[in-house]
């Protein structure tokens, strides 16, 4: 049998491949697609499903067409249409869409809208037939929860943000008329959601007041509506025995009216309901024991800050300085505030003043507790989050996190030759340590020559060279004119001390005890990585 021509085997295999490409275009899908169309009401109508014809007035300028989907979020918006024009919008999925008309004046007010639903079918046209109305007015209702500071008050700022339709309306007033007022009031389209927020400022424009709230206009275009927001207090201010004072623009300025009103009883709160940001361009200086706030009164003080604001430092290398410095007459308590922002470098003393970025304890007792967040504070000596010199810390909840140190990037504690054990003391029952770094020793936690008791919490994600988690050390002192040396300790009874880096010791990435005459004890909490001489 003669073998097949080479030029007729290339002559089928082309009509082969010709064949498939026609049968494959053939099976292309066609365009699915629908459109809307929206025809504008001319000058003598305004209803372009209406047989009677209802006058327009002779103010409207343009016309604003937009089509959303089923999930209400716009997939088109046509702007300054001339009266009597068809929009279409096309290549459409099939399903529901919505599309609305806005008429508008010279000034872009609404004069009239309307709105309707219609379904779009494939390769079709559908045209959406919509009757407009005069929308009637809705405003927004401001009322201050307290009206100690309105004299305060030197504007407010109302903002209302369209979820879906990206309308956005502002508002300044310069006050409020017996702790209330109407405001922004103007076109909230209907079952669209809007975002509302005033905020009330000083002359020095700290914030006093905030609030937000969310609202959905009623279907019903042609009904009058009001949307409420209560306005909380934001700015600094105390309370003490003797009531609340005055709003105040600086912090430092606040504190300072506090100590010196403080006579030794009774018990005040700072509240900081704004974010504060230090924005001076000079280092901290010695007599400020290197701090935005050093609080060192006359006489003993119990003083809780809080308010969920924010105190940043905002110290780097070129402007130095902590957040907080307590003497041994201070009990201080941190709730639902955020400490943040202290930049120290290594002035090498044996009292080293750049230990303690974020709070340095210089005696009395420091109580960490829940909504507390110590964060982002650095020094080049020990202590990042909180350097303990003498007196006590106790960590009841919050968070310390994100802190940076030669040693103990979250929390240091020491004991020197001033100090005894019987007024200092360090208690961790639980709030997290968790994502701090140390160059040297102790990521989470640095304990030198003092006690640590843990009960509770949870201490994580911290990196050293030496103990990620917890490292246990000892310092040397000369309490009775000789040199000694003072061994830490930690009793470990509840919480969780996992997943730490150690670069140099893996086997003590959570707790690292550096010396065999340390003491460590265990009875119920979970630790993954010990080392242990």
């Amino acid at each position: 049998m003669p073998l097949p021509n080479v030029r007729s085997l290339s002559f089928l295999a082309l009509v082969f491949s010709l064949t498939l490409f026609v049968f494959s275009c053939s099976n292309i899908p066609q365009d699915e697609s629908g459109s809307v169309s929206v025809r504008l009401p001319s000058s003598s109508s305004r209803s372009v499903s209406s047989s009677s014809a209802l006058n327009i007035p002779s103010g409207i300028s343009t016309y604003t067409v937009a089509v959303r989907d089923s999930d209400n979020e716009e997939v088109q918006k046509e702007k300054g249409i001339a009266p009597g024009s068809v929009v279409v919008v096309d290549k459409l999925r099939a399903g529901k869409y919505t599309a609305a008309i806005r008429a508008l004046d010279e000034s872009a007010n609404v004069i009239y809208y309307g709105c309707s639903t219609a379904t779009v079918k494939p390769k079709e046209d559908t045209e959406v037939p919509i009757t407009m109305y005069a929308p009637s007015q809705k405003y927004i209702n401001l009322t201050l929860s307290n009206t100690a500071f309105q004299s305060s008050v030197s504007k407010i700022i109302i903002t209302a943000k369209g979820k879906q339709n990206g309308d956005s309306y502002t508002q300044e007033l310069s006050s409020l008329t017996g702790a209330s007022a109407q405001a922004l009031s103007g076109f909230y389209e209907p079952g669209i959601k809007y975002q509302i927020t005033a905020q009330a400022y000083s002359s020095e424009g700290l914030m006093l007041y905030s609030g937000s709230t969310s609202v959905t206009p009623s279907s019903n275009v042609q009904q009058s509506e009001t949307y409420s927001i209560s306005l909380s207090l934001a700015g600094i201010y105390y309370s003490g025995p003797s009531g609340n004072s005055a709003i105040y623009t600086n912090i430092r300025t606040a504190l300072s009216a506090l100590l010196s009103e403080n006579t030794g009883t009774g018990s005040y709160t700072l509240y900081v309901m704004s974010d504060i940001t230090d924005t001076s361009s000079s280092s901290y200086t010695a007599s400020q024991n290197y701090s935005l706030l050093n609080i060192n009164p006359d006489s003993t003080l119990n003083l809780t800050i809080t308010g969920g604001g924010t105190i940043n430092a905002a110290r780097s290398a070129s402007r130095t300085g902590r957040v907080i410095y307590i003497n041994s007459s201070v009990v201080l308590t941190l709730k639902n505030i955020t400490i943040k922002g202290g930049y120290l470098l290594d002035a090498d003393g044996y009292i080293d003043p750049s230990d303690g970025a974020g709070i340095r304890v210089g005696g009395g007792h420091l109580i960490v507790q829940d909504g507390c967040t110590i964060t982002n504070n650095t020094t080049t000596a020990n202590g990042g989050g909180i350097y303990r010199q003498d007196g006590k810390i106790t960590i009841e909840g919050g968070s310390i996190t994100n802190n940076k140190a030669r040693s103990g990037g979250g929390i240091q504690a020491e004991v020197f030759a001033s100090d005894t054990e019987s007024i200092s003391s360090f208690v961790m029952t639980g709030g997290t340590i968790s994502g701090n770094t140390a160059t040297y020793a102790g990521g989470g936690i640095d304990i030198s020559g003092t006690a640590l008791s843990i009960s509770g919490g949870q201490i994580t994600s911290n990196t050293a060279e030496w103990g990620g988690g917890i490292h246990i050390g000892a310092t040397i002192g000369s309490p009775n004119g000789y040199q000694e040396y003072f061994y830490a300790s930690l009793s470990f009874s509840n919480g969780t001390i996992t997943g730490n880096t150690a670069t140099e010791n893996d086997n003590g990435s959570d707790i690292h005890i550096e010396h065999s005459e340390c003491t460590y004890t265990n009875t119920g909490g979970t630790v993954a990585k010990l080392y242990q001489p």
